[in-house]
């Protein structure tokens, strides 16, 4: 094979005879996916038309090469066996605008899971209402726990084979079908998340990636995330428009001696034992260090997103000026110049890289914690010199995007991130005190309301799903003691995830808009996570006495009429409030003719017509809009199903 800097060649197909010493497949020829040089290569793209985005998601068990596959250093050589998107990794870019409905379907062909918690547990299902049976045979392991009335680790992997879908930093709603990960897709299953995009959603870079809590470690560490690009005014600036659109899609690929992504070790006393890990590819875009060419004074725009388990990305690269243009997919007001960049995981950053004079240069991911530095790309600076340029300003975003002043704030809370030594067993990894648990709500918050967040607990990258953060003051040092602010563009920022400082805090502001719902806060440490780390979260309507009804809108959408249900009070609706189902009845008999399905539940037709006097719910056809009208003493609220999302609307 010629040297990686020799002419084009086409991709090719091979096959690969398996070592001796691997004995679950040492007979097997594995056909796996070579590439022939080792240029920088971009992620399949999928592009929204008329308004929609519709994807088919296929996970299964695949074998990959990182790497050319010429060298001897294993650091630039490794194959691995794991779920992945389509058979890539990352998975493929999706590119939507705001306004669009993105549509996704997943089909789990990955292995049965083997542990079978619902045998382990001796439920019988037969004894399930069907809302349970649908939810435990999804693999919701909250309902399994309270069908089978008992106590279970489930801050622990397991399942790991059972999927869900998050489109992490999207302002989206977390109702089920949209962004809810409190669900699962077990293996052989099939289902479609329907995310519609808001209006007024800011357009950058966001990204996708499995969230079932106890799977999330085991699939993370295979690859099985991609991009999502949200387009916009931005992309029309003239300079940024010039700019050709690079990808880095940063990832941490681990593998066993077997090279597989194994199970866990139930029998575990340290993390590192739960998945034993031989080797680590730290690639970009499924890439070991491959080669990214710019001319000298071109313009590139880079896309890096830190889609690592737990890696800090601290990067430089002494050939290139990076002027960050968007944090965590938000613009900022316009272009800084930055010697070096900064993301924990889940984090991004947008830049304008401008190439400087001609030469070879390393991309650096500087020493971090334990791992030592490394070059994770080799730029090449070479061709006819060009004076690309960089615009003096950005755009300016919707009004959800406005700072948010200490006058507007309505509530204070606290967040502290702590691990807690067990001897001779893993540690607890908490927050403010607890472990996850899935049927405790751990912070109720109000629509429409404004809190101010303190996090302290140095090392835990918080983030949070559905609403953004306004990070007014951040304290404390990051890597070898430098002043956390200073690796930030700006202050305040908008952002999903910071890493909490050493000695230090981090002040943030959130605004609850539109979504109403449950969802989930938690370290970005992936184990972290999966071991507990994470919180659920509850945004209600405003408290008080309400009206509900349902708005039947005719064929024009300008007409409607209203079917009243009478009033409740808000106080009810944890009860008629399911996290993972929205508004109804937790129940039904079962019976085939007197059951109905409203976003996968089965409700017992009988009981809503004697009870729909304080009975929440609605249904759909394909010819008209149902809306949930909520009538307060101030402010009117509707919730859209088919947006999934409330917003306030006059009434005349």
């Amino acid at each position: 094979m010629n040297g990686f800097r020799g002419c084009c060649v086409t991709s090719f197909i091979v096959a690969l005879s398996l070592p001796l010493a691997l004995p679950c497949y040492a007979t097997d020829s594995i056909n796996v996916f070579v590439e022939a040089f080792e240029e920088l290569k971009q992620p399949a793209e999928f592009h929204s038309a008329d308004g929609m985005l519709k994807v088919g998601h296929l996970l299964e068990e695949t074998w990959h090469l990182l790497g050319d596959g010429t060298s001897d250093v294993e650091s630039e050589f490794m194959f691995i066996r794991g779920p992945t998107y389509n058979a890539t990794i990352p998975g493929p870019t999706l590119r939507v605008k705001a306004g669009d409905t993105l549509i996704v379907r997943t089909e789990n062909n990955l292995p049965a899971n083997t542990d079978d918690l619902i045998t382990l547990f001796g439920v019988d299902l037969e004894f399930c209402t069907p809302l349970q049976k649908q939810k435990i045979e999804n693999g919701d392991l909250a309902a399994l726990i309270e069908a089978a009335s008992l106590d279970y680790d489930y801050n622990f992997p397991h399942q790991i084979n059972t999927y869900n879908l998050h489109t992490h930093g999207l302002h989206v709603s977390p109702a089920y079908k949209a962004d809810q990960v409190l669900q699962g897709i077990a293996p052989g299953e099939a289902f479609t998340n329907i995310i519609s995009i808001p209006e007024d959603h800011a357009p950058g870079l966001y990204f996708y990636h499995s969230h079932n809590h106890g799977a999330i470690w085991a699939q993370y560490r295979s690859g099985l995330a991609g991009t999502i690009i949200v387009e916009g005014a931005i992309d029309e600036i003239p300079e940024i428009a010039a700019a050709k659109d690079v990808l880095l899609f940063y990832q941490q690929i681990e593998a066993d001696q077997y090279f597989t992504t194994n199970d866990p070790d139930t029998e575990a006393t340290q993390i590192g034992q739960i998945f034993p890990t031989c080797k680590v590819g730290r690639t970009i875009n499924g890439q070991i260090n491959p080669i990214i060419r710019i001319q000298p004074g071109e313009v590139q725009r880079w896309r890096i997103v830190n889609a690592s388990r737990d890696d800090q990305l601290p990067i430089e690269c002494d050939g290139v000026d990076f002027y960050v243009i968007a944090y965590d997919g938000i613009p900022i007001d316009e272009p800084v110049l930055m010697e070096q960049l900064y993301m924990a995981s889940a984090n991004r950053i947008e830049v304008l890289a401008k190439a400087r004079e001609a030469g070879t240069y390393s991309l650096t991911k500087l020493a971090a914690g334990p791992v030592a530095e490394q070059t994770i790309a080799t730029v090449i600076v070479e061709g006819e010199k060009l004076n690309m340029g960089i615009p003096n300003e950005l755009i300016e975003l919707s009004p959800i995007y406005d700072p948010i002043e200490a006058d507007e704030v309505t509530g204070y809370r606290d967040l502290l991130y702590s691990v807690s030594v067990n001897p001779g067993s893993l540690p607890d990894f908490l927050i403010n005190g607890k472990l996850f648990d899935p049927t405790r709500v751990d912070q109720s918050l109000t629509l429409n309301e404004v809190d101010e967040w303190v996090l302290t607990g140095a090392g835990h990258p918080h983030h949070v799903h559905t609403n953004d953060m306004y990070m007014v003051d951040i304290e404390g040092t990051y890597l070898d003691g430098r002043n956390a602010r200073d690796l930030y563009p700006t202050l305040p920022l908008w952002l999903d995830t910071v890493m909490i400082p050493t000695n230090g805090s981090v002040t943030l502001r959130s605004r609850y808009k539109k979504y109403t719902g449950a969802f989930v806060l938690h370290c970005h440490l992936i184990q972290h996570e999966d071991l507990g780390m994470m919180q659920l979260v509850e945004i209600l309507p405003p408290m008080g006495s309400y009206y509900l009804g349902v708005s039947q809108y005719d064929d024009s959408g300008d007409d409607y009429s209203f079917q009243w249900f009478g009033d409740f009070n808000v106080s009810q609706l944890p009860w008629i409030y399911h996290y993972q189902l929205g508004w109804m009845y937790p129940g039904g008999t079962g019976a085939e003719d007197d059951d109905f399905w409203l976003y996968g539940a089965s409700l017992d037709l009988e009981w809503l017509w004697t009870n729909s006097v304080t009975f929440p719910i609605l249904w759909s056809d394909e010819k008209a809009s149902w809306l949930y009208y909520l009538e307060g003493i101030n402010t009117n609220y509707f919730y859209d199903l088919n947006e999934n999302e409330w917003f306030e609307v006059a009434i005349n």
